[in-house]
């Protein structure tokens, strides 16, 4: 577990990916590996890969590849973390309206 706290902090983001696992789910990033189909888990993990995506473009073989996880379940755990962050996005109304 601890390599992938260090890959984590070799990309500049540890503290980033720590608030947002600890804040998702109540567990440390490197807790995520652990094959454990709990849905705050799950759903942390999905974050994290989304989060890591979007920061730096990767796509869904590299965040799969960073997680050695299969690229199938990459794809559905970005589109449910995805759904799930458009749902909870609070947009501001427009000006003037």
């Amino acid at each position: 577990m601890g390599e992938f706290t260090d890959k984590l902090r070799r990309l500049g983001v540890l503290a980033e990916a720590e608030m947002l696992t600890l804040r998702s789910a109540g567990v440390y990033p490197a807790e995520l590996l652990i094959e454990n189909q709990a849905v705050h888990f799950s759903q942390a993990r999905g974050d994290l890969m989304l989060f890591l995506q979007e920061r730096f473009g990767w796509t869904d073989p590299v965040v799969a590849g960073f997680f050695g996880r299969k690229q199938d379940m990459v794809t559905a755990a970005i589109k449910k973390a995805r759904k799930r962050a458009r749902a909870t996005n609070v947009v501001p109304p427009e000006k003037g309206g």
